[in-house]
């Protein structure tokens, strides 16, 4: 078994997503003086590696604590789709999600994740040609998984409303910021993402492992 870490690290230099709150870490008890170290941590419910409840875009969705953990933690497809031009293609997840076999977990691996750490990270994010929702689930999908900061598509705004509620709305949750999807080359995996279990949150940071 080998596992990969697909999650960013969290730290007081981790840039996030414009207007989001940055994780602050502050040491209340310190050895040798303290019996013990003790940190105090605050963090935006989408910093970093995050997922995205329904209740961040959708009126009365589901929190992260109501999400079961079916959509965090199974099999996952890789779906090895192209940007062109700022664009995510409909063809291509179309044509990729045909190859799927069970899997209900579905994540796009678009090589952005080497833009992760610069401005371009946010600014330059790529759009969906189209929206995608019905597709998944048509495919049964629960839960999608990006190598991105956020889900667009074309003709969003800075929040991406359009993309969010197209997915959130159908009961779809999704993974944001999944980084070294580009050191290996397997496309079906084992993938553990679980959230906080945080009462009536829109969202949460994750550890994602990748298990091949």
């Amino acid at each position: 078994m080998k596992t990969i870490d697909l999650s960013q690290e969290l730290s007081a230099e981790l840039m996030v997503f414009p207007g989001d709150p940055a994780l602050g870490m502050r040491r209340v008890l310190s050895l040798p003086k303290a019996p013990c170290n003790l940190t105090e941590i605050t963090v935006g419910s989408h910093n970093g590696t995050h997922i995205d409840a329904p209740l961040h875009f959708i009126e009365g969705g589901a929190s992260a604590a109501e999400l079961s953990a079916e959509h965090f933690l199974g099999r996952a497809f890789i779906a090895d789709v192209p940007i062109k031009d700022g664009v995510i293609p409909y063809a291509a997840i179309e044509d990729e999600l045909r190859r799927l076999d069970g899997e209900r977990i579905v994540i796009l691996r678009t090589g952005f994740e080497e833009k992760c750490g610069t401005v371009e990270y946010f600014t330059d994010s790529p759009s969906f040609s189209a929206p995608i929702g019905g597709l998944l689930a048509e495919k049964g999908i629960i839960t999608l998984g990006v190598d991105l900061p956020t889900v667009r598509a074309l003709g969003d705004g800075d929040l991406a409303h359009l993309a969010h509620t197209d997915i959130l709305g159908r009961g779809i949750a999704i993974i944001e910021g999944l980084v070294n999807l580009l050191s290996f080359a397997e496309k079906r995996i084992f993938l553990s993402a679980l959230p906080l279990k945080l009462s009536d949150c829109d969202g949460s940071p994750v550890r994602a492992v990748a298990i091949l």
